[in-house]
């Protein structure tokens, strides 16, 4: 419990460290070998998201490069580059990028953007003066307006300041499902349930202060793990960190207890200890997706919707973002916390059940 989520927290974290790539090593093909090619490859070199390690005069040299992990993409500059443009025909390279490492495809692309519509502002002066009139004016009214675009609270557009706050929430909600699979596992395995669980006439009463003992448990364990996770994190690593201490305790004693009573329920529909380890291994990647951060909660299908409002973790993921990336306030979170606190009553009394009928089972 304790290495998973320290170990799961920092690997995070020093992965996305560096939040935004820089000098991606990439190999352009020059096959129009002009002022204008070099001039290209001279401003895709000199973009902060792109490194030109070689530059070479076939794509079959250029694939070595891609093979031995030296470049992460083959930049191609055609032959027929500066007649298409002295012609006033559109003319194109081709960027073909490894999606290995996604952070790598998306600098690259990024970079040789830039340089493309840095060269292409640049002529388009140029080509004004003597071209027809009626191509001039194509091309002046090509682009009205250049469009900037600056991320909100993320101004760096890094990914690690997108993602991680995600991450951290979804640690706390994985690893308590895992520890109460295992545990409860091992109960039947070694056949303890008889101890915990045997009794005369099983009541309502026993199971309620059986759920109530070990979710208090996991809400004081967890919440040392939060301190960790959301407080001490989000500092060292520069995660956007904009809420205070006592709105993250707020968000804390809501989605502790739910997520424990979910962990308890959920933990009581195997009767061994993997079998829960499995299904969870495939969670990761669709809470994010759930939780409206990676696509908008509003487009959604209704199945989904629900799934989101059924979980704790994607309304936890939801109400920290809010809170700590973005700097919303409590009164602003009100829709994710009142979801907690009912999804809390929810299953407390379905881990209610599933004790009760648990100890039936073993009643003398």
């Amino acid at each position: 419990m304790v290495g998973g989520v320290v170990i799961y927290g920092l690997l995070y974290n020093l992965l996305y460290r560096p939040n935004v790539v820089h000098n991606a090593p990439v190999v352009v093909v020059n096959e129009s070998h002009t002022l204008l090619s070099r001039k290209l490859v001279e401003w895709i070199d000199s973009s902060p998201e792109v490194a030109v390690v070689a530059e070479v005069n076939d794509r079959l040299e250029a694939t070595e490069f891609m093979a031995t992990s030296k470049a992460e993409a083959i930049i191609t500059i055609p032959a027929n580059l500066e007649k298409r443009i002295g012609l006033g025909e559109e003319a194109l390279f081709v960027v073909s990028a490894s999606t290995a490492e996604f952070l790598y495809y998306e600098a690259i692309q990024r970079g040789s953007l830039g340089a493309m519509q840095a060269l292409d502002s640049q002529l388009a002066q140029q080509l004004a003066l003597t071209l027809p009139p009626d191509i001039t004016q194509a091309i002046a009214t090509a682009q009205p307006a250049e469009v900037a675009g600056t991320p909100l609270f993320n101004p760096t557009k890094g990914y690690g300041s997108y993602l991680l706050p995600s991450v951290l929430i979804v640690i706390i909600f994985q690893t308590m499902l895992m520890i109460a699979c295992i545990r409860s596992g091992r109960e039947r395995e070694l056949g303890e349930d008889s101890q915990l669980f045997g009794c005369a006439r099983p009541r309502l009463g026993d199971a309620s202060v059986i759920v109530v003992g070990r979710m208090l448990v996991y809400v004081i364990i967890y919440g040392l793990f939060s301190t960790f996770l959301l407080g001490f994190l989000p500092s060292v690593f520069d995660i956007p960190h904009l809420a205070g201490w006592y709105e993250l305790v707020a968000l804390s004693l809501l989605f502790l207890p739910a997520t424990a009573l979910f962990a308890l329920f959920f933990s009581s529909l195997f009767r061994d200890s993997e079998s829960g380890l499995l299904i969870l291994t495939f969670f990761s990647l669709g809470l994010i997706l759930l939780s409206g951060i990676s696509y908008p909660l509003e487009q959604l299908p209704t199945l989904w919707f629900v799934a989101h409002h059924t979980l704790p973790a994607p309304v936890g993921i939801l109400a920290f973002v809010k809170l700590n990336s973005l700097g919303a306030t409590l009164g602003e979170c009100s829709g994710q916390l009142l979801t907690l606190a009912g999804q809390s009553l929810i299953y407390f009394v379905a881990a209610t059940l599933a004790t009760l009928h648990r100890l039936g089972q073993f009643s003398r």
